[in-house]
């Protein structure tokens, strides 16, 4: 990735995440990129020939950081800036994934750079500003205001690193005749087909024994095997890892849980949550992050305090209050005590990591991770389908043995129950009925099911004796010969 090296110290020569990697909790992959994002900064200050007092403010800082995204995105050869030629850069365009992954590098690397850095440290001496930036902002900014433009001739780009006014785009013609056609080729069907559910019969015995891990330190897999007994609430996989702790509480031994907006639920400091993660935790909520430690949170259907209770299955609530309680006492509170002695700082949110896994960059009380949950149930799926020996038992959509697959037997089930489809949309949290009367559609083996059971009331009399029935094929044999042999008497 380091593509040219120019002026007095050299992107190749001169590393200057080297001095501070030490204390930065980033993963390996992420310290590998830091130094080739860092070079290519450098070399392009160099070729800019920008001075340190032009970056003394935010917004320099910025359009550096938005021109420099654009240049490794759609590579330097048809950029210039003033005299300065980029293109002698020799950058060729690289993907998103590419130049998205360089950018957590920096942004990690500047997240916890050290507040005592040496003055005469020359990136710093010719860029005092630049650690105060963030990639993330000008990754978002350069795809926003370049998603219109070609990757080939770079038409129409406007930026620090374009000369020129934008040239004209040529107007798309419109089809007139576009907007005739008939009524019912406009809007495609809404298609209603059965979701694959969760294994009913084996959905008690899989969360009781699918996460025993066997080990003698580790027994049982605790953090995933709780994140999955939270999905008996029908809520969705992200949602469990968005739950913070005030979320959950224990009434008469029975456990209430409440599903609530990430940013815009409001605590008792009368703050949103939003609010409350970037003054008292310093953090962002974990739909507007990047990378591993994102959870989204697919807009439920919510009050207008932007929170809903969550509904367990019929039967489920002592069994998660006893799991609940479990869990704070023998894993979250000591994983947060070990946290707090190390240093870190404190967060809100209710799955933890009960141990550090340095490899991964993972401290004691870090978050759990959507990544992680998923690897658990995947583990656990297999583990279980050994335990039992079930050949054909894996993870697969089409076997209803995913994360989300437990929601689909949630709806079901509800129905099951007696509920009707007012009540199982209000349960699952759906903002348009649609969505619930698809968890609700019976499958082929139910709808065959049905049929077995009408067949055995018709042979057992429990209908009237009127009701319709079908001849058996030796009925209808008989019936065919009858005639047959009765018409040729007559002819004789």
């Amino acid at each position: 990735m380091l593509l040219r090296n120019k002026g007095e110290v050299t992107s190749r020569e001169y590393l200057p995440a080297t001095n501070y990697l030490f204390g930065i909790s980033a993963s390996p992959t992420t310290l590998k990129k830091l130094p080739s994002m860092l070079g290519l900064i450098w070399d392009c200050l160099v070729e800019l020939e920008i001075s340190p007092d032009s970056l003394a403010d935010v917004a320099a800082v910025k359009n550096l950081m938005i021109a420099i995204c654009r240049f490794l995105l759609y590579g330097a050869r048809s950029f210039t800036a003033g005299q300065h030629n980029i293109s002698s850069l020799g950058w060729s365009p690289r993907s998103e994934r590419v130049v998205d992954g360089l950018g957590l590098a920096f942004d990690a690397f500047v997240r916890d750079l050290p507040s005592s850095v040496s003055s005469d440290d020359p990136f710093l001496s010719r860029c005092p500003g630049l650690f105060g930036g963030s990639f993330s902002v000008a990754y978002k900014k350069a795809r926003r205001d370049s998603s219109g433009f070609s990757r080939v001739a770079h038409r129409g780009e406007a930026s620090i690193g374009h000369n020129g006014p934008p040239e004209p785009e040529p107007a798309a013609p419109k089809p007139i005749l576009d907007k005739l056609k008939p009524k019912n080729e406009r809007k495609k069907p809404y298609i209603l087909s059965p979701t694959k559910r969760f294994p009913k019969d084996h959905l008690i015995p899989f969360l009781t024994k699918g996460f025993r891990v066997g080990s003698k330190a580790h027994p049982r897999d605790e953090t995933g095997e709780f994140a999955a007994r939270l999905l008996l609430g029908g809520i969705r996989g992200s949602e469990v890892i968005n739950l913070w702790v005030s979320d959950l509480t224990l009434l008469g031994g029975r456990l209430r849980g409440y599903l609530r907006s990430p940013t815009l639920f409001k605590e008792q400091s009368g703050r949103t949550r939003r609010e409350e993660l970037e003054k008292k935790y310093g953090l962002l909520p974990r739909t507007e992050i990047r990378g591993k430690n994102r959870a989204g949170f697919k807009s439920p259907a919510l009050d207008g305090g932007h929170s809903a209770t969550i509904y367990w299955m019929v039967g489920s609530e002592e069994f998660l209050g006893q799991s609940f309680a479990r869990y704070i006492l023998n894993v979250r509170a000591p994983a947060m005590a070990e946290r707090r002695a190390l240093g870190y700082p404190d967060h809100p949110y209710l799955l933890v990591f009960p141990k550090s896994i340095p490899h991964l960059g993972i401290v004691v009380g870090d978050p759990y991770t959507m990544g992680a949950f998923r690897s658990s149930w995947k583990r656990a799926v297999r583990r279980y389908a050994r335990i039992a020996k079930l050949r054909d038992m894996d993870v697969a959509k089409y076997l209803g043995t995913t994360i989300h697959a437990v929601r689909h037997l949630s709806g079901k089930t509800h129905q099951e129950d007696g509920d009707g489809i007012q009540r199982i949309q209000i349960k699952l949290h759906h903002k348009s009925i649609l969505s619930s009367i698809v968890y609700t559609i019976p499958d082929d083996e139910e709808i065959h099911k049905a049929a077995e059971e009408v067949k055995e009331r018709i042979k057992s009399g429990k209908f009237k004796a009127d009701f319709r029935q079908f001849a058996t094929m030796e009925e209808s044999v008989r019936t065919y010969a009858e005639s047959v042999l009765g018409g040729r008497f007559r002819r004789w």
